[in-house]
């Protein structure tokens, strides 16, 4: 094993700080220069600096793997080349890179030596991605050259914010002893559980300041950071497959998380339901009606809906490209998502740290989005990025690392007409189950989150429908007379957004605070730690009829030593 254990560096000064705004702002003026021949300068200029302090703590069965304290500044800058109508954006070109790119910042004492350092970074980067940006939009140009379709302009306009850096509370500094602790402990307890084949735990805070500094004339400084903490059992069939389980906290610092006892408690939950697993049932073909308990009704939600409600259009593919050109809106109004009576809002003023914040990464207020009403979407999220249907960005801009800032959900609350008690859902389950000849209905407790979904399905014509949902961690058969039996490995099929137009039924809320990416395919690469902050509240929900099978087995891990 690798243990790497590095000093902990206090979070930048203010002296720093200063000394980093001023350098960036010494290369946004020289940017203006920037101007290869017959082509354009850019027409904006945007640096996005993260700036602070960075713990991340790695354990399995209590014993420590690695634990790396450090501070972390990264700059990623954006250049766009054409104007607010069409630029440089908003185009996937096949072989240039993009016009974002991020370099690490050297962090220094805010010195004149540091300032010189500074300003050669953000210049490299900022002069790599203005080339980069002249090459997109003359391929972007000859992409659309006959091309007659309406489309939207590439960018909107804001009204500049400056928010300056005395502004900003003081420097904040990560906790690594703290984490390091509770992942010690919370693996640690795993290893009392000699079914488990892994049991680790990984943690994580991020403590620190954000800049956003534009040559529109935007300034703001804000803090930033949460705390993430997650374990995870796995356990092996008999067959073979491999089965995991995890629990999460993520919340703004190391504070703010539960009492140890607590966690402690929630992790033997999960050890002992693993342990179970490989005596438990298994369910070969199923077909009928699904309980989705509230923890897994959340899951599914944020699955099936998260890019049904945004705005931002897809990019314009390269002619070269052996993409499709042929896109549509994924986010449609009119459509309907969900069943009559219910409604879906994004309100990021109600929701907690560290979800809450008051400018999106455009430098925009985010404000209350009412998107579904009576089950029919009826507005969308947006970002600066416009589309046909919506021009004006509500503050839900935001990405990861060099990708664009199209819209992302943030709080996300969604309201059913009516709720019955969780006895009455359950009956009402095992009535429909009756209906199809069975004595129990199939209860889905929690679901992988994406970006712990290691596995990559892949349709080929004429094969089998994909998932279209994470596989379940835990599910058991309910019976009639209350008991529950688990249930091993389950794999969904052919699942999407249409399955909650017809919820049967619904029962009581409960929220989750979950790490997410984008719409699309970010969201299956952010890993244990990885992602933003984004709160979602949903009931539990009874679907009418799923198709679910069991796993598919794997290699036993399992050697036949005999002594002589």
């Amino acid at each position: 094993m690798l243990l790497l254990l590095l000093s902990h560096a206090l979070a930048s000064s203010p002296a720093d700080r200063a000394t980093l705004e001023s350098a960036l702002q010494a290369e946004l003026g020289r940017a203006k220069d920037l101007r290869l021949a017959d082509t354009a300068g850019p027409y904006a200029v945007l640096y996005d600096v993260l700036d602070g302090d960075v713990a991340t703590t790695f354990t399995e069965f209590g014993a420590t793997v690695s634990d790396d304290r450090q501070p972390y500044r990264n700059l990623r800058v954006e250049v766009r080349v054409g104007d607010y109508k069409l630029d440089s954006s908003n185009f996937s070109g096949f072989g240039i890179p993009d016009a974002v790119i991020s370099r690490n910042l050297p962090v220094g004492d805010g010195g004149a030596s540091d300032a010189l350092a500074l300003r050669r970074e953000a210049w490299l980067a900022t002069d790599s991605a203005y080339k980069n940006a002249v090459q997109l939009l003359a391929r972007k140009q000859a992409a659309l050259n006959g091309d007659k379709t309406p489309r939207p302009d590439d960018w909107t306009k804001i009204t500049p914010v400056d928010w300056p850096l005395d502004k900003l509370p003081a420097p904040s500094q990560a906790d690594g002893d703290r984490i390091s602790a509770v992942a010690r402990h919370l693996s640690g307890e795993l290893a009392g559980f000699p079914a488990l084949e892994l049991g680790q735990a990984v943690a994580r805070d991020w403590q620190g300041a954000r800049l956003l500094l534009t040559s529109e004339g935007t300034r703001i400084w804000r803090p930033t950071g949460y705390t993430v903490v997650r374990a995870e059992g796995t356990v092996r069939l008999p067959d073979g497959t491999e089965v995991t389980d995890s629990r999460s906290w993520i919340v703004r610092r190391p504070s703010d998380l539960p009492p140890e006892d607590e966690m402690i408690a929630s992790v033997r939950e999960m050890a002992a339901w693993l342990t179970a697993l490989p005596t438990a049932a298994k369910e070969d073909d199923y077909l009928g009606p699904v309980l989705f308990e509230a923890p897994a009704a959340i899951e599914m939600m944020s699955q099936l809906l998260a890019s049904e409600l945004v705005g931002t259009p897809p990019e314009v593919q390269d002619g070269d490209s052996m993409i499709s050109q042929e896109h549509s809106p994924v986010a449609r109004i009119g459509r309907r998502l969900l069943p009559a009576g219910w409604r879906l809002v994004d309100d990021v003023a109600s929701a907690p740290e560290p979800v809450r914040y008051d400018v999106d990464l455009d430098g925009v207020a985010p404000r209350r989005v009412d998107l579904v009403e009576d089950g029919v979407l009826e507005d969308t999220l947006m970002s600066r990025i416009p589309s046909k249907d919506r021009t004006v960005s509500n503050g839900h801009g935001r990405g990861l690392g060099e990708g664009r800032r199209g819209a992302m959900a943030a709080n996300i609350v969604i309201t059913a007409r009516k709720t019955l008690s969780r006895r009455a859902l359950e009956k009402q389950a095992l009535h429909l189950a009756a209906e199809t000849g069975r004595d129990y209905v199939l209860v889905i407790g929690t679901l992988q989150p994406p970006g712990l979904d290691g596995k990559i399905d892949v349709a080929i014509t004429g094969e089998s429908q994909l998932a279209g949902l994470t596989a379940p961690y835990e599910a058991w058969r309910l019976y009639a007379d209350g008991h529950r039996e688990p249930v091993q490995a389950l794999r969904f099929t052919g699942v999407d957004r249409r399955i909650l137009r017809d919820v049967a039924g619904a029962g009581a809320s409960a929220a989750m605070t979950m790490l997410d990416g984008p719409p699309g395919a970010q969201r299956y690469t952010i890993g244990s730690t990885g992602g933003i902050p984004v709160r979602w509240e949903a009931p539990s929900v009874l679907i009418t009829e799923m198709e679910i099978n069991g796993g598919e087995g794997g290699e036993p891990r399992s050697l036949d030593v005999r002594v002589k």
